[in-house]
């Protein structure tokens, strides 16, 4: 990745990894799937250090950053949890 985007381009990619993996895993008492969310990111994050990243699954790593925003934002915004809707 370095010798494909330089200095900043790391610097970002570790910035957003980070901060998306801080940000999930921080709120893994009010919201599991948020939680899941940061830890499909930092499983992501890890195997990158040991193969190359893979094109197939860049896709799938900015869903997994939308859902887990998403996530966070219906939990401030005080939308029910899925798992705690009374069926009737």
């Amino acid at each position: 990745m370095l010798v494909n985007t330089g200095i900043l381009g790391v610097i970002g990619y570790v910035g957003m990894m980070a901060g998306g993996i801080r940000s999930f895993l921080g709120e893994r008492k009010k919201n599991a799937y948020v939680c899941a969310c940061g830890f499909c990111l930092l499983a992501y994050t890890v195997n990158n250090f040991f193969s190359f990243q893979q094109a197939m699954s860049t896709p799938t790593i900015f869903a997994l950053f939308g859902m887990g925003r998403a996530f966070q934002r219906n939990l401030a915004g005080g939308a029910e949890r899925p798992d705690k809707r009374k069926i009737k």
